[in-house]
């Protein structure tokens, strides 16, 4: 979801809610997305995202690792985490 479309949630369903925010590096998002997308898009893509998201603070968690994996978002969502470790235990 995007910031707009988290901006249309209610008080209620924003405080019921969980969100997590993938903020990688500019960087490793345009080395990925040039391997599925043409340039041009890549661009595009790259300047919206940084207009979207630049006022963007209504989340509960941010990722800032490009190396995370689905583990590690499991066990942030079923322990609402406030920070995250790699030896964090899910268990």
């Amino acid at each position: 979801m995007t910031p707009i479309g988290i901006s249309t949630l209610s008080p209620k369903d924003i405080q019921e809610s969980y969100i997590v925010y993938l903020d990688i590096d500019e960087t490793v998002r345009k080395e990925r997305l040039e391997r599925r997308m043409g340039r041009d898009t890549v661009e595009r893509r790259l300047y919206a995202d940084l207009l979207d998201f630049a006022e963007f603070f209504t989340y509960d968690y941010k990722i800032i690792d490009s190396m995370f994996d689905a583990e590690a978002i499991a066990c942030i969502l079923e322990n609402q985490l406030d920070t995250w470790e790699p030896d964090v235990s899910c268990t």
